[in-house]
């Protein structure tokens, strides 16, 4: 009765612009640790400042206790560069390597506890709280620190409004508190809440194949797929327009109550109106309340010039209708592009590869080649190797919102005949007389190498 009469008169005179921000502290602070419990009375009350003071001196069997402070030999204010400062000395005086005193030992590791726990923020402030040096040490794991655990709980027992927790001991574990302080103070999220009002609807994903040429020059398709759209009996409201609409008597139309239990005021959602604070309105039987119902939409998409392979467009506002007239998603078309037997391409250049004989090769002339707009006349220059390119600048793809265009290149490739008259054979067996030898600088070959490089992975 003693806890119960102190909170009471916390919640009186704190209100709950200033207790909530000291149960947000408590909560910061225990929620991440555990420590052995307080040594509460059974019945009585959580320890005051002096009873806390008492742990520093005294353990549970009367044992005396060392002032970590005392231990280091700085002020309880000490700063933590004076602690660092304080345990370096201890322990190029205390160190088994250097003292040989048999007491030594346990000195030394009695000041490395008191340093490990002093120089650590947290760890220093729950000293400081509870005396209590191996509470501090399990600060941040362990069994866990809980206030209001064990058998002196003053929230356990029998009647607490707490009971049936999940900490193992029938009392109140850290996770309900959260949970309840969260409902407090707004902080949380409901995971059992239903939807309020108007909700976006969601975007489409859609896969088009283009043409190689359609994706070059752009078009116009049309594409037909599934979507939700507002509902017609309702006009997206979700309910039957012909049926009243009152305020909702329970929760007096704002959608929420309140709960209280004992100190704490959780707030929920109103279970007679879903929390839309508003009742006796009948949900439309079309669209089972929802405002929107399956359809087909069929869309013309204009395709603009030079679109790549698996290039995205995004057509706004043409996705689901939202919920309870929410805004629409968005249509989003994925470009799937086709590959051509002729063309290939490489971002916005277009590359080719033009057959020409051994004659042409040898004393050059004109060959038709085609281009993204039909084949044109091509003069191929005397002695053209294979793998020779010929490269017109601007005649590649186009991309108008880039405000650029590549380039065309023209590869020739020499096919040798395979089969000679006997004409031909004489004429390239007297030209074979007159031939001089091959013979290529080092240079000269690592150009062809590099020129066939692509040969040596096939």
């Amino acid at each position: 009765m003693r806890a119960t009469g102190r909170l009471a008169r916390v919640k009186a005179v704190a209100g709950p612009s200033a207790f909530f921000p000291g149960l947000r502290r408590v909560v910061a602070v225990f929620r991440s640790s555990r420590a052995p419990e307080w040594g509460f009375a059974a019945g009585g009350s959580p320890p005051s400042l002096t009873s806390a003071r008492r742990h520093q001196t005294t353990d549970g069997g009367g044992a005396t206790k060392k002032d970590l402070y005392a231990v280091l030999g700085v002020q309880r204010n000490a700063t933590q560069e004076q602690i660092k400062t304080a345990y370096k000395q201890k322990a190029k005086i205390l160190h088994p390597d250097v003292n040989p005193n048999p007491r030594a030992a346990e000195d030394f590791a009695t000041a490395k506890q008191a340093y490990e726990t002093l120089s650590d923020p947290q760890k220093r402030s729950m000293y400081d709280m509870t005396g209590n040096a191996s509470a501090a040490g399990n600060f941040g794991g362990g069994a866990g620190f809980n206030p209001f655990g064990g058998t002196s709980n003053p929230f356990g027992g029998a009647g607490n409004p707490f009971a049936n927790a999940t900490n193992g001991s029938g009392g109140f574990s850290f996770t309900d508190f959260e949970e309840i302080f969260q409902k407090m103070s707004g902080s949380g999220k409901d995971k059992t809440r239903k939807p309020q009002g108007p909700e976006p609807g969601a975007d489409i994903h859609y896969k088009m194949k283009l043409t190689f040429l359609e994706a070059v020059h752009g078009c116009t398709k049309e594409i037909s797929y599934n979507t939700m759209r507002r509902c017609g009996m309702c006009a997206g409201s979700g309910c039957q327009e012909t049926t009243a609409r009152s305020k909702c008597a329970h929760c007096g139309g704002r959608g929420k109550k309140v709960m209280s239990t004992g100190f704490f005021h959780m707030q929920q959602d109103c279970t007679h109106c879903g929390g839309t604070g508003e009742m006796g309105r009948t949900t439309c039987a079309q669209c089972s309340g929802k405002g929107i119902v399956k359809d087909r939409s069929l869309q013309t998409l204009r395709v603009p010039k030079g679109i790549d392979h698996k290039e995205r467009l995004r057509v706004s506002g043409r996705g689901e209708v939202g919920v309870r007239n929410g805004p629409p998603g968005n249509l989003y078309v994925e470009v799937t592009v086709e590959e051509d037997a002729v063309f290939h391409r490489e971002g916005t250049d277009i590359h080719i590869v033009a057959p020409i004989s051994l004659s042409i090769a040898v004393l050059g002339g004109t060959v038709r080649v085609p281009t993204l707009t039909g084949e044109v006349e091509t003069k191929v220059p005397p002695g053209t190797q294979q793998g020779d390119r010929l490269v017109v600048r601007g005649r590649g793809v186009h991309r108008p919102n880039q405000n650029r265009t590549g380039d065309f290149f023209i590869h020739f490739a020499v096919l040798l005949p395979k089969m000679l008259t006997d004409a031909q054979k004489e004429a390239i067996a007297k030209f074979a007389k007159d031939e001089p030898p091959i013979e290529l600088s080092n240079t000269e070959l690592q150009e062809l190498k590099n020129r066939y490089r692509s040969w040596f992975a096939e």
